[in-house]
């Protein structure tokens, strides 16, 4: 059987935006290399290492107790948190409820924004409707 080497992702830009699609690259990077298979602290090593050398001090400002430190879901989780902004409910359901379709924009465009504006947390604006 032909094995081949799979090279992680770049290191990580530490810019919010970039977080999901990195985050996500570096798991299907996980699966490829077998990793995955591997003990969580060993898979928490490779991600930190994998992110940069920043990452070593956002992994101390978590404050995670040891056992914390070296589960990948729960480390994978507090940087979610770290990286990803809240979004204002609020503000995100005026704009969703103000939302009209501009000159020239085909109907399909439209839906297409507002199923995007749909998923951004505003599921259970959805269902109240």
């Amino acid at each position: 059987m032909n094995q081949f080497q799979v090279t992680p992702p770049e290191k990580f830009t530490f810019k919010s935006d970039d977080w999901p699609k990195w985050i996500k690259r570096f798991d299907r990077f996980l699966i490829a290399s077998g990793l995955e298979t591997q003990a969580d602290e060993n898979q928490v090593n490779a991600l930190i290492y994998t992110m940069g050398e920043e990452a070593e001090d956002i992994l101390v400002s978590l404050h995670l107790s040891p056992e914390e430190a070296s589960e990948y879901d729960t480390v994978k989780g507090k940087l979610d948190a770290h990286f990803v902004a809240r979004r204002n409910v609020i503000f995100e359901r005026a704009k969703f409820n103000q939302r009209q379709q501009e000159t020239g924009e085909s109907a399909a465009s439209l839906l297409r924004c507002i199923a995007w504006q749909s998923t951004a947390d505003m599921g259970l604006c959805m269902t109240r409707w």
